[in-house]
């Protein structure tokens, strides 16, 4: 099986109304393009299924949501999206009509994660049975994991030898951390890392996983963890007037050992 991973697309639609945001966050408000490009990219890869890490969106609004699904609707072949901070958060609304500060994700996360489903889209833990393999989505949007993730981790592993895990918010583990700080030793460790769910690794997934997929970084890399590599995506998007290390980028991973290989625009 041929897996397309995507990451931090931040999507915005032209028609959100919520035009005093789209000049604040220009960079990603006109990067749209660059997603239908990387788009065609990853259809002349004939993956058989795509995984967003994402932040699809730059924030919620049902004209982003939309926006998004009809973009990776040009994909032609089934995709699914784990969620990224920025899929949850919404802007808030002052009472004079303009636009106030952006709400923390898991403020917004249960009324969002309802809207999302209406268009249905899941957001939630869920395992995809890739015949010889199990890909494993897990939601790390606010910086842990849903409450059960232990018990379904516990109750889905096991299922097939080979596993993949595909989660936004990178783990909190020393590895992780001395990478980021590598690249960025003033990045907030904090927002960056599963620092609600420090057991994750240690407790459910060591020695389990063949391979684990992250975003929300907007750099790219890799590291060996036991027996784990770990693969951090960067922006799948160009965008402009920001400088971000790593940006209009992809993978595509052939569940067959191989190792992933990078799709550029």
């Amino acid at each position: 099986m041929r897996i397309a991973i995507l990451s931090d697309l931040h999507l915005v639609s032209p028609s959100d109304p919520l035009k005093e945001v789209h000049a604040r966050r220009a960079h990603f408000a006109r990067a749209w393009p660059s997603a239908k490009r990387m788009c065609a990219r990853l259809r002349e890869a004939a993956p058989d299924l795509v995984v967003s890490l994402g932040d699809l969106v730059d924030w919620y609004s049902d004209e982003n949501r939309d926006f998004a699904i009809e973009i990776l609707n040009e994909l032609k072949v089934p995709w699914i999206v784990t969620p990224g901070n920025h899929d949850f958060q919404m802007y808030a609304s002052q009472a004079d009509g303009t636009v106030g500060d952006i709400l923390p994700a898991r403020d917004c996360e249960e009324e969002v994660t309802r809207r999302w489903h209406a268009a249905g889209i899941e957001l939630g833990n869920r395992m995809i049975d890739a015949g010889n393999a199990s890909l494993l989505l897990v939601n790390s949007a606010c910086g842990t994991v849903p409450e059960g993730t232990r018990e379904w981790l516990d109750e889905t592993l096991g299922q097939h030898s080979n596993n993949f895990l595909f989660t936004h918010t990178p783990l909190d583990i020393p590895p992780i951390r001395r990478f980021i700080l590598s690249v960025d030793r003033d990045r907030d460790l904090k927002k960056y890392v599963q620092n609600g769910a420090p057991w994750l690794f240690a407790d459910c997934l060591r020695d389990r996983f063949q391979a684990t997929f992250f975003g929300h970084l907007h750099f790219a890399g890799q590291l060996c963890v036991d027996s784990t590599t770990m693969y951090f995506l960067g922006l799948s998007v160009a965008a402009s007037g920001r400088q971000y290390r790593d940006m209009g980028q992809a993978m595509i991973c052939d569940l067959d050992g191989s190792k992933p290989q990078v799709v550029s625009l």
